[in-house]
């Protein structure tokens, strides 16, 4: 009969010995909610105004390279945007750079 109440308080002893451990560091986790902002921020991007994709790309295989591009937002905006659009000179340079080619910065145009 003691064996059996020793096994049955057993588990209790257990179960009460757990509850008054604690540890010595919080578990800290930081969740990553770069996901979510989408939804409270506008982004905007440039497209291909025949294809409407994102090219990064633009191969030049003749004299000249037209391109049509347009702005899209993410989502409606509740005030006024204003965009420019430049040409990075520093991107001209480090191109002629890599390439050993001289495309001079006054041949890039945008309309």
């Amino acid at each position: 009969m003691i064996n059996h109440i020793k096994y049955a308080f057993l588990p209790l002893v257990v179960f009460t010995t757990g509850l008054f451990t604690s540890c010595d560091e919080e578990l800290e986790f930081t969740a990553d909610e770069s996901a979510y902002l989408s939804a409270t921020q506008i982004n905007g991007m440039l497209l291909d105004a025949t294809t409407n994709k994102n090219n990064s790309i633009v191969e030049l295989r003749n004299d000249e390279q037209s391109t049509d591009i347009v702005f899209r937002l993410s989502k409606q905006p509740k005030t006024g945007i204003d965009v420019t659009i430049t040409v990075d000179e520093s991107y001209v340079t480090t191109y002629n750079a890599i390439h050993n080619y001289c495309c001079p910065m006054k041949l890039f145009k945008l309309k």
